[in-house]
């Protein structure tokens, strides 16, 4: 079975989206504990152009956005037990910035109102550069400018182009910085049409990350592929998705299910929002 890990923040100091560093650090030892093996990128590539057909247990990391406090939380973890991770990076300028690497005593402080868990501290590009040159980090695409694309209003053919420009950018900008090409795409929140994932697939993104829970198989579409966000997850919930891929039959009922359920609602949600813009 092969999970994927979705993460936000990685704070000792956030709420909202957020895994404290040492829960953190015990999803590791609890996925580990049951037998899972991490695996980088490449390795996850592998399994999935082969068809999912081992049986045995893997997780793959992955970040979205590009939040500072990976930098300095869930970084250093990560070296020091020399896990693969994934960045999905959001590669509009607002998103990630300029500046040299940041040492731990440089951590962005957050005041304590509410309306503090909403910033946006971003990761600097010396950063993940510096964290992608250890091996240990591979940057992909979270789109350029992380926008729900789904509720287009457009045609086909303009959402096709609107599409095409935003990810060409993005993989512009990663290879510009990082070196390495990226061929895996995150939908902003998961979302995500018939028309997106094609046109993303004709551009050279084979591998695209949904936020719909589940476990990755022979069932699994490429387009289409699972994640289990764990933001703030306990323990113990990360042991009942560790241990439950033992059911393989439910497990694959589970996420064809979830799957279906979540495309209804993608359908139902664009309808309404053509609706209101048809209104206006």
């Amino acid at each position: 079975m092969n999970l994927v890990l979705c993460y936000h923040h990685v704070s000792p100091a956030r709420t909202l989206y957020n895994t404290t560093p040492e829960i953190f650090e015990r999803h590791l030892e609890v996925l580990r504990s049951a037998g899972y093996a991490f695996v980088s990128h490449d390795e996850f590539l592998g399994l999935a152009r082969r068809g999912f057909d081992s049986r045995a247990r893997t997780a793959l990391i992955t970040f979205d956005d590009g939040h500072a406090d990976n930098w300095f939380h869930a970084r250093p973890l990560l070296t020091s037990l020399k896990l693969p991770a994934v960045l999905f990076a959001i590669t509009d300028p607002r998103a990630i910035n300029e500046g040299p690497i940041r040492g731990a005593a440089e951590e962005p402080i957050l005041d304590k109102s509410p309306e503090a868990e909403h910033v946006h501290t971003p990761m600097r590009w010396s950063e993940i550069k510096a964290w992608h040159d250890t091996g240990l980090l591979s940057i992909q695409s979270h789109t350029h400018g992380h926008r729900p694309l789904e509720r287009f209003a457009g045609s086909k053919d303009e959402l096709r182009r609107t599409v095409s420009e935003d990810l060409l950018l993005s993989r512009q900008v990663i290879q510009e910085r990082t070196g390495s090409t990226p061929i895996s795409l995150a939908w902003p929140w998961g979302h995500s049409n018939r028309t997106l994932r094609a046109a993303a697939a004709e551009l050279g993104f084979p591998l695209q990350f949904s936020t719909v829970p589940g476990y990755n198989g022979p069932w699994a579409m490429q387009q289409r592929l699972h994640r289990v966000c764990l933001d703030g997850a306990s323990a113990a919930t990360v042991e009942a998705w560790a241990l439950r891929s033992g059911a393989k039959r439910a497990t694959k009922i589970y996420s064809l299910a979830r799957t279906g359920i979540t495309s209804v609602k993608g359908c139902l949600k664009s309808l309404q929002w053509r609706s209101l813009v048809d209104a206006r």
